[in-house]
């Protein structure tokens, strides 16, 4: 077969686009420090395989490394999910690095598991299993045994039907055609290529449909049907030029995804920053119980040597009168001197308890003093309130960090007022999502009740406030609310 021109090679790479884009969420050295903190449950899984893929081929010894990690933890916690998962893993990083001999045995046995499962999910897994059969089918066309890899498309294609993936089906039938291509069975080729051309039109798959286009004239240009060939040369070269356009535009959207990926961050960070003063607060807290302790053994110290001391003049007065006198003077001195320890532990727990109300509501404080710690506490009847802002996303493309701030301050700022005015208790805020809770640190029988009330206080307000964004010609965002009512668990990390 020909190599690839220019064109083709833009439009695959048009294909790996959104993986790439995914892909660097996180770094390798952010996922090293989450997988050093994190418990052996799924969650670890996940985290290996991710950092599995962030690695690639610029660390390919590191990248299985943590793909056979996540499929030694899964085998160890008796994850299925997760060794299916991890087999599956292990056997795509494989055939990324060219090790297609290795690549084969996790990805059968990735399948086989799947098939198990397959009650469970039937969509879901039959289209993975769908992939897997595809992988398998593109190690054995590299390690150049055809017939092996004539088979495992035919299984790509079967479970696609399963799965009711046009697009699927169109791959499995577009690699049977380039395999029977190159075996010379050019009239076997054509056939699969005109089925996968059906199913992929279905489908809608531009790029997909551009290949199988060009493998068309191919294969008709090698059976001297010349007129038909350039006919359908043509028609890939000018839908060709269309996806060219088309790299411009995703271009364009990844700058866009840029962008709102560092406003994400800004906020991010503004949210760390109140964590990690909030931590400062704790931390000041912690060391003047410290200190307030020091001081009362200080003072405990103080009155214990001032016992001592009067207890020795006493011993050496002589006399009845003047021992008598002694004590007198001795119960005295001592009253007053615990009347002013006394008074001075007082103003210093009045200090704590003021600085502890500051950092924390009544009723937490008051566990906290009594227990040393705070307890999770289960609540059987709350209801949570959550908003959101529909087209959010696609406004904030077009307005600036400082534009975009103010107007969630803005609106946040009155959402805090109504929910105060109330009773329900701020939980937190993460981009355009508010959430907050009724019934909860004191229960309220009511609490269904005031969180629905709040929610339409908020929708007024947004009612008017896009009011004045219409006259002011400034966009607008819809108001998203949602309220969920039942039992939760809740305490002080």
């Amino acid at each position: 077969m020909t190599h690839l021109s220019r064109p083709v090679a833009l439009l695959l790479s048009l294909l790996w686009l959104p993986l790439l884009l995914t892909a660097q969420t996180k770094s390798l050295e952010q996922l090293e420090q989450e997988l050093a903190e994190a418990p052996e449950t799924a969650i670890k899984i996940d985290l290996l395989i991710e950092a599995s893929r962030t690695a690639g081929s610029k660390r390919p010894d590191q990248s299985i490394a943590y793909a056979q990690e996540a499929l030694s933890l899964s085998r160890k916690i008796r994850s299925r999910e997760g060794v299916v998962n991890s087999q599956s893993n292990l056997g795509l990083i494989l055939m990324n690095l060219d090790r297609f001999q290795e690549a084969v045995p996790p990805l059968k046995q990735a399948a086989e598991l799947k098939k198990e499962l397959l009650p469970d999910r039937p969509a879901v897994y039959a289209l993975s299993i769908a992939r897997d059969y595809q992988r398998l089918g593109i190690c054995y066309e590299k390690l150049r045994d055809n017939e092996t890899a004539l088979d495992y498309y035919q299984r790509q294609a079967t479970y696609a039907t399963k799965a009711r993936s046009y697009e699927v089906y169109a791959q499995a039938k577009n690699s049977t055609g380039e395999v029977q291509l190159k075996l010379g069975a050019y009239q076997e080729a054509y056939q699969s290529f005109s089925q996968a051309l059906r199913y992929a039109q279905r489908s809608g798959a531009k790029s997909l449909i551009l290949n199988i286009e060009k493998n068309l004239a191919q294969t008709q240009t090698l059976t001297r049907n010349s007129e038909a060939a350039q006919q359908e040369l043509q028609n890939f070269q000018f839908q060709l030029e269309e996806i060219s356009d088309s790299l411009d535009r995703v271009e364009e959207s990844r700058q866009t995804l840029i962008s709102q990926k560092e406003l994400l961050e800004l906020e991010r960070d503004k949210k760390e920053a109140e964590i990690r003063a909030r931590e400062a607060q704790i931390l000041a807290f912690d060391q003047e119980l410290e200190a307030q302790k020091a001081r009362e053994e200080a003072l405990q110290s103080e009155l214990e040597a001032t016992e001592a001391r009067q207890l020795t003049y006493l011993i050496g007065a002589g006399g009845a009168a003047l021992f008598l006198f002694m004590v007198i003077l001795f119960l005295v001195s001592r009253a007053q001197a615990r009347k002013r320890a006394n008074l001075a532990l007082a103003a210093e727990k009045r200090k704590s308890d003021e600085l502890l109300l500051n950092i924390l509501p009544e009723k937490v404080a008051d566990e906290l003093k009594a227990s040393g710690k705070v307890d999770t506490v289960r609540y059987e009847n709350v209801s949570i309130l959550f908003t959101d802002f529909q087209g959010f996303t696609s406004v904030a493309a077009d307005l600036a960090p400082e534009e975009l701030v103010a107007m969630l301050e803005e609106l946040f700022a009155e959402f805090d007022r109504i929910t105060e005015k109330y009773g329900l208790e701020k939980i937190k805020t993460i981009g355009d999502a508010y959430m907050a809770v009724a019934g909860l640190p004191h229960p309220d029988h009511n609490h269904a009740a005031h969180a629905v009330a709040a929610a339409m206080e908020m929708q007024e307000y947004m009612d008017s406030w896009m009011g004045r964004q219409h006259r002011r010609n400034q966009p607008i965002w819809r108001l998203r609310i949602g309220i969920n009512s039942g039992p939760v668990v809740a305490g002080v990390i």
